[in-house]
């Protein structure tokens, strides 16, 4: 399966990096590869997800078992649609910022299974994974050196911010259980 095929590795990476930095957090002493690691790799997690989520969604609107509004099926895009000096048509990449693609992307996901859950993002936790977001920007384009150095606080809200982003994820995966098992009793029902 396409999903697992492309998230397992990096779920691997991640698993790895948590480990590390759990170790180095119980003595003391923080070794600074391993919470830049684990702050890129759980973003890639983030990214790969989302993308995979989208993809998904993508082949069910094409199929027509999902419907979408206009809007929505152009905010799926990854492209642009713009004019060149001579007043063609040109595309370019499109770019979403991560936290806002993964919102819309969750919200369509939990639409397709009809559940009513909504993303929690009064939690403070959600606020740790957007300080992450400019954690990471900050490690991967560096302006001084203190910019690549991930801080005790910055390791804790790491670490809260992956908790809220499993549960959430198992929150997914638990309406897509109870569809799947709603839509075996149907069939068994009209058999």
């Amino acid at each position: 399966m396409r999903f697992n095929e492309a998230l397992d590795p990096l779920l691997g990476d991640m698993e790895r990096c948590i480990a590390k930095v759990m170790d180095d957090r119980k003595s003391g002493t923080i070794d600074q590869f391993w919470p830049r690691a684990l702050v890129r790799s759980f973003f890639v997690v983030v990214e790969a997800f989302t993308h995979e989520l989208k993809v998904m969604i993508q082949a069910a609107v094409a199929s027509g078992a999902f419907q979408l509004s206009e809007d929505e099926i152009g905010a799926l895009s990854d492209v642009v649609f713009d004019l060149d000096e001579q007043g063609r048509t040109v595309t370019r990449p499109r770019f979403i910022a991560t936290d806002r693609h993964f919102r819309f992307i969750y919200k369509l996901a939990i639409r397709m299974t009809g559940g009513s859950y909504q993303l929690p993002v009064s939690d403070a936790r959600f606020g740790h994974f957007k300080q992450l977001l400019r954690v990471r920007n900050r490690i991967t384009h560096p302006k001084g050196p203190l910019d690549v150095v991930v801080t005790a606080e910055e390791v804790e809200a790491l670490l809260a911010a992956i908790l809220w982003y499993i549960e959430a994820q198992q929150e997914l995966v638990r309406l897509w259980q109870y569809q799947a098992a709603d839509s075996i009793y149907a069939a068994s029902r009209t058999e």
